[in-house]
């Protein structure tokens, strides 16, 4: 391939050509616009919680995990400085309650989607250390069995906001 013009003009011709190729190839494996981490196949998609919570209280979160690769991954464990501990769980319904089940870890087939969703799964911040309030970002680390650990920061939302179902 040659190129006309000056060697800067070849530079930058090439350089805007592997910008195009790397963008295709990336909007191939890109599982939504805005995916707050991706490693290894495995992706974090816009994690989120609504309202707040009190000093020692408990905050639902949620979010959308995916896995593009052709080997299963693992979530092994949530994270943040923010909370005595937080843990996933499963929302059971029986004869009308509707009764948690903590999990220990996830699995995330090979080119699935996972959502933590109201009503079906969530993430739940136990003791709060200080008071989280809508505009607020959470820090969490997501940590993976093959992807490792990725650090996102959850956005908190005012009540009213409108659901995630694009996310799903």
């Amino acid at each position: 391939m040659t190129f006309e013009g000056s060697p800067g003009a070849a530079l930058a011709r090439g350089a805007i050509v592997m910008l195009l190729v790397g963008s295709a190839i990336y909007g191939l494996r890109q599982i939504h616009p805005e995916p707050v981490a991706a490693r290894e196949g495995t992706a974090v998609v816009h994690p989120w919680a609504k309202g707040g919570v009190r000093a020692g209280g408990q905050l639902p979160m949620y979010v959308v995990l995916a896995n593009t690769s052709v080997t299963p991954e693992r979530l092994l464990s949530v994270t943040s400085p923010l909370a005595e501990r937080v843990v996933m769980k499963r929302l059971v319904r029986e004869q009308g309650l509707v009764r948690p089940n903590e999990l220990a870890d996830l699995p995330l087939a090979p080119g699935s989607r996972l959502a933590f969703r109201p009503g079906e799964r969530q993430i739940t911040l136990i003791g709060a250390r200080q008071r989280i309030e809508p505009g607020d970002r959470i820090p969490l680390t997501f940590v993976f069995e093959r992807g490792g650990a990725m650090n996102v920061s959850l956005q908190v939302e005012n009540l009213g906001q409108p659901e995630h179902d694009d996310h799903f």
